[in-house]
């Protein structure tokens, strides 16, 4: 079945290079992975054999976005122009003078004051947040767009009380911040302390909708 498998997944110029290799248990379900990247087969199987707890879908979006890397050691430029799908992490980062276009004030039927987002996602947070309203539930965007020198306010803070390390884990750099795309946004309910958030009727009203 594995071989049917490969030989099935694979062009004849592949599958030479594959016969040159050691036996390896999760080769044959890698390669059916959906976006297993051939160039890339070594970094998989090195790290599956690392972590061979992981789903393999997790061992193939680690690898096809560099994340098996320590974080921040080998930066790549975010591709601004792809726009919605912009990738900010760790790993990828914007520069200190990126600021998206369309940034604007969110409503305050929707905020706490003085919030911002991308405008091109306003119309779905606000019919999102009415359909919650239905529900008994009132959201409102409590985090939105920082700047790059918030951001680096907001870092050094957190390192200055508890450390590099753990900043790093709890914290993003400046540059490296979904929030400095404007598309990204903290929910939280209205005037509303929740001692178990996971519990709560508005994060599992969240996760299902």
């Amino acid at each position: 079945k594995e071989i049917e498998s490969i030989i099935s997944s694979l062009d004849e110029e592949e599958l030479e290079k594959i016969l040159k290799m050691e036996y390896n248990s999760g080769l044959s379900s890698i390669i059916k992975e959906k976006y297993f990247i051939f160039d890339n087969l070594s970094k998989y199987l090195n790290y599956y054999s690392k972590n061979k707890s992981y789903p393999y879908s997790k061992i193939i979006s680690v690898i096809n976005t560099g994340a098996d890397k320590d974080w921040y050691s080998d930066i790549k430029e975010s591709n601004i122009k792809d726009k919605e799908l912009i990738l900010v992490n760790k790993y990828y980062g914007l520069g200190e003078d990126f600021e998206p276009e369309d940034i604007v004030k969110v409503s305050s039927k929707y905020s706490y004051e003085g919030k911002y987002i991308s405008e091109s996602i306003t119309e779905k947070l606000y019919e999102m947040f009415n359909s919650a309203k239905l529900q008994g539930y009132t959201l409102v965007v409590s985090q939105g767009y920082r700047s790059y020198e918030d951001q680096a306010k907001a870092y050094n803070n957190y390192k200055d009380l508890h450390g590099t390390k753990e900043a790093d884990i709890y914290a993003a750099r400046a540059g490296h911040s979904d929030y400095q795309t404007g598309l990204s946004f903290l929910v939280s309910a209205y005037k509303k302390t929740i001692s178990n958030p996971e519990e709560s009727g508005e994060y599992l009203w969240l996760i299902e909708n």
